[in-house]
């Protein structure tokens, strides 16, 4: 009997292009998939971050109306006076120091012209005299 026109039996292809094929369409679909994976995971990461940002935002917004603010500003001024006095202090003590050596000094040269000219004449020994016995 002759073989009809819609009765072709199924051949299995002995083409590698065929059998390649397939092994690429199915790795071609794991591929997408974990693609596709990725691209949401990155999405819902880029998602939680911008929420966290935005509850920062609002906390900072309102954080700076409240009474904290308040307590911060006010220990921020008690530390800036305590440095501003500080910074005072260590320079009333440099310039007192400078006073002080000043006024050493002062009394060092009187101390050296009064004792040079209250000295008599006579009261230095004489090196040269035949007597010293040096």
């Amino acid at each position: 009997m002759p073989a009809k026109k819609g009765d072709k039996k199924s051949k299995i292809s002995s083409d590698p292009r065929s059998i390649i094929g397939k092994y690429y369409d199915a790795k071609k679909r794991s591929a997408e998939s974990w693609m596709w994976i990725g691209v949401f995971g990155l999405g819902a990461l880029i998602a939680v971050i911008w929420g966290i940002s935005l509850k920062v935002q609002m906390e900072t917004s309102l954080w700076q109306k409240g009474a904290d603010a308040k307590l911060f500003k006010e220990v921020k001024q008690d530390w800036n006076q305590a440095f501003a006095d500080r910074a005072e202090n260590q320079n009333n003590a440099i310039s007192a120091r400078a006073r002080l050596s000043q006024i050493i000094g002062q009394l060092l040269q009187t101390a050296a012209t009064s004792s040079q000219s209250s000295t008599p004449a006579s009261a230095t020994p004489a090196t040269t005299s035949p007597n010293n016995p040096l």
